[in-house]
């Protein structure tokens, strides 16, 4: 049996209780206070959902574009700087590879967002395929952690909780900023929502995604006592089913 991945935040979520199961490789945090307490939670204020073990991959150089383009479903040529798309990464039967998220970070830089299960597969495709092309290709997804704030108190959380301002983004966009020395990317890419008098609003334009570049062995000790006040304003940490359980009552209200 093949052993099973940890994420950066794997042992704090241990030392903190949470229920550990197996998700995409990975030895995850499924839930802590239990799966109906939690999806309410972010349902009415906010939820911090550790999605580390999804794979990133950078692509950069002269043809860099080109190639994105190449392999990827959309255009990302119209795309502006701080862009996001999500489509298909295609075989040459215009199949799919995997579904993956695109984002540009300038005119030939691009960071590719891959699901964990498939990380192995999907960047021995890349490098294939980037072979006739001028890029460099680096899977950078063991030095990259991630944690999604979503719910309708995300962005309050994010910018007063850890002082990120984030107001500004709109759907499908991100910022790079530096975050206590690290790297950061945050963008806006969920797609839970919030219900109102009116029904369903905004659907996704309340989750912000982060990543940062660290080490796995890193467990950011700062921003984890600071993510923890969000538990104790009134939100809860939650586990990988109760994201799943949004994703299909979303599916439901839009059928």
């Amino acid at each position: 049996m093949e052993e099973l991945r940890k994420t950066c935040l794997h042992d704090k979520h241990v030392s903190l209780g949470a229920q550990m199961s197996p998700f995409g490789g990975f030895d995850m945090p499924i839930q802590y206070s239990g799966i109906v307490e939690e999806h309410n939670a972010v349902r009415n204020a906010c939820g911090v959902f550790d999605v580390s073990h999804m794979g990133e991959v950078t692509v950069t150089g002269a043809e860099a574009e080109k190639f994105v383009n190449y392999i990827f479903s959309n255009d990302v040529a119209p795309l502006d700087k701080g862009g996001i798309l999500y489509g298909m990464m295609l075989n040459h039967e215009g199949g799919v590879v995997d579904d993956l998220l695109v984002y540009k970070r300038g005119e030939n830089s691009f960071l590719l967002v891959i699901n964990a299960s498939n990380i192995a597969k999907d960047v021995a495709w890349i490098e294939e395929q980037a072979k006739a092309f001028d890029v460099n290709v680096e899977n950078v997804s063991d030095t990259t952690g991630e944690i999604a704030v979503q719910g309708p108190e995300a962005e309050a959380a994010l910018e007063n909780i850890l002082d990120i301002p984030c107001k500004e983004l709109s759907f499908y966009t991100f910022k790079e900023l530096d975050y206590n020395g690290s790297p950061m990317i945050v963008s806006r890419t969920g797609y839970t929502g919030e219900f109102t008098e009116a029904g369903l609003a905004n659907l996704g334009s309340l989750s912000a995604n982060y990543y940062a570049a660290k080490e796995k062995q890193d467990n950011d000790a700062e921003m984890i006592e600071r993510l923890r006040k969000i538990k104790e304003s009134g939100a809860l940490t939650d586990g990988e089913l109760t994201f799943n359980s949004m994703e299909e009552l979303d599916a439901k209200i839009n059928e």
